[in-house]
């Protein structure tokens, strides 16, 4: 008579505390379905996982031919396999052995003349050639920088970056950098103000900086900051302000971005209307209700860079403007509230709806 042999698995059962005996069966259960079920035999193994990433050979040829590596470029693989982390592996590797800021690297694949600065300066750093009209604090703060910056202007960032460290002034990157990160102007441009602000340890809230690169962008960025103090010049900055409300335009009209002028959502009892604005009239009308600057972006909107819309709110049959924002291509670059503050909680709900509706 065969001896009978109790399963190692029952064995375990028994041995296991009581509360884990419920958990130890179906767990017991499944592994029989799992060997018994003909269909798991005839599913080949296969073996999960990434392949690894390939050099970079094509995206940097503007550098390097494919005859100048050496032989282990095509055996070699990036250990990561996000393709940013690799790229800079492989830059690393076979290009140049030392840090190079990521958002120089990255901006070297751009299309256009971003691309063709990126590259450059990218050439600049590795021959440890001199950068534009940098100082040794800023280009010591340029190229030890571990931001991650990227799009279009991810070089302006750290630019900026590297100016407001520089100057002493790290608590200034991100207002400064809102106006980078859009293009809304140059590096270049808020350094002498920039300056101005660490000299004389001026402390300014973001919608004060906001409306002071306003200011300066009215004067095309040529102001002659000597003899002034924060004080004095915030002054000269609300009087602009008061005065940009008051004045009267030309009669001037410019063609709308998309084929709805007017949409309207509601939430809940209440709708919301968000209306482009394309006359002169309309745009000064606005600056004088919501105690803003709009007027003075006429002539951006005329040249089509950049189109003004206007959030407004339905009380008692009237149309009551809440916030305006600005759009530029498919960005939007500001919104504001009255009188250049941050929009109300209702006014960025509206926003996010309207985005979905027409930039998807």
């Amino acid at each position: 008579m065969p001896e009978h042999r109790i399963p190692i698995r029952v064995v375990k059962l028994f041995e296991c505390p009581k509360r884990h005996k419920k958990r130890f069966i179906s767990e017991i259960l499944k592994q029989e379905r799992k060997r018994k079920d003909p269909r798991k035999l005839l599913v080949p193994r296969v073996e999960h996982g990434k392949k690894k990433r390939k050099p970079f050979i094509e995206e940097f040829y503007w550098f390097k031919s494919e005859e100048e590596y050496p032989p282990e470029v095509y055996t070699w693989r990036a250990k990561s396999y996000n393709k940013d982390k690799a790229m800079r592996e492989f830059v690393k590797e076979f290009l140049f052995p030392y840090f190079i800021p990521f958002p120089i690297i990255i901006s070297t694949q751009l299309e256009g003349l971003q691309g063709e600065q990126a590259r450059d300066l990218f050439k600049q750093v590795v021959n440890n050639e001199k950068i534009d009209d940098l100082t040794k604090k800023e280009r010591h703060f340029f190229l030890s920088s571990k931001s991650r910056y990227t799009g279009t202007f991810a070089i302006r960032r750290l630019y900026m970056e590297a100016y407001c460290k520089a100057a002493g002034r790290p608590d200034l990157i991100g207002p400064f950098d809102y106006f980078m990160k859009y293009g809304i102007c140059n590096p270049t441009d808020l350094r002498p103000f920039l300056k101005f602000l660490a000299r004389r340890n001026g402390i300014l809230s973001e919608d004060g900086i906001s409306q002071s690169v306003e200011f300066l962008r009215d004067r095309h960025f040529e102001f002659d900051f000597a003899g002034r103090t924060p004080h004095s010049f915030w002054k000269l900055v609300e009087q602009w302000h008061v005065e940009v409300r008051k004045q009267k335009y030309q009669a001037q009209t410019w063609s709308q971005r998309f084929s709805e002028k007017t949409w309207n959502y509601q939430s809940g009892s209440v709708l919301y209307y968000v209306e482009e604005l394309t006359t002169s009239k309309e745009l000064s009308d606005e600056g004088r209700k919501m105690h803003h600057c709009v007027a003075s972006y006429i002539p951006v909107c005329v040249s089509g860079a950049c189109h003004i819309f206007s959030i407004r709110k339905e009380t008692n049959g009237n149309l009551e403007p809440i916030s305006t924002f600005e759009l530029k291509g498919n960005n939007i670059i500001q919104h504001r509230g009255k009188c250049n503050v941050v929009p109300s909680n209702d006014a960025i709900n509206v926003l996010n709806k309207w985005k979905n509706h027409f930039l998807g």
